[in-house]
């Protein structure tokens, strides 16, 4: 199954749009069939790509 991992980090969102005591919030969105779900622990091995958004910038 191929998925797009989406997510937010913030250590200063906890209860916002992340978990309390969480600094992250994730969902995947897989291709097929087509369906979205939240993430609660993910493991990213060797080789895989990572992209993040040229826009990234720290939260006020």
């Amino acid at each position: 199954m191929r998925g797009t991992l989406v997510g937010f980090y913030s250590p200063r969102h906890h209860g916002v749009f992340t978990h309390m005591g969480s600094n992250t919030h994730a969902h995947c969105v897989a291709e097929k069939p087509l369906s979205s779900g939240h993430v609660d622990d993910v493991v990213i091995l060797e080789g895989a790509k990572i992209r993040f958004s040229p826009n990234l910038r720290e939260a006020p």
